[in-house]
């Protein structure tokens, strides 16, 4: 996902959203090394979690697009995130639901 994600936005300030606050360190290690600027925020699929807040917060940081990073998020947290920053928002199930489509 990490080496799309950097086809598409090649530079420029990249917003990941995971579930949990305490992944981001560990996700840190995962998106570094691409020239990227990167944002963090958490907000968790299982849980009745506010996606609007954590979506306004990276947009207010300066993200240019924003990834839900985890394959619990739904297009329908898709929406709230576009919605709620006006961003591209990349849903990692989606991308992944694609690449296997164009590889059967």
């Amino acid at each position: 996902m990490a080496s799309v994600v950097q086809g598409v936005l090649w530079k420029g300030t990249l917003g990941v959203i995971v579930p949990l606050a305490e992944q981001i360190q560990w996700l840190k290690e995962k998106w570094q090394g691409f020239g990227l600027d990167v944002l963090y925020a958490s907000a968790s699929p299982y849980a009745s979690d506010d996606f609007r807040d954590p979506a306004w917060e990276l947009k207010m940081k300066g993200a240019d697009i924003i990834v839900l990073d985890c394959m619990g998020y739904t297009v329908e947290h898709q929406a709230i995130v576009r919605n709620a920053s006006g961003l591209p928002v990349i849903l990692s199930r989606s991308l992944v639901a694609k690449v296997a489509d164009e590889l059967s």
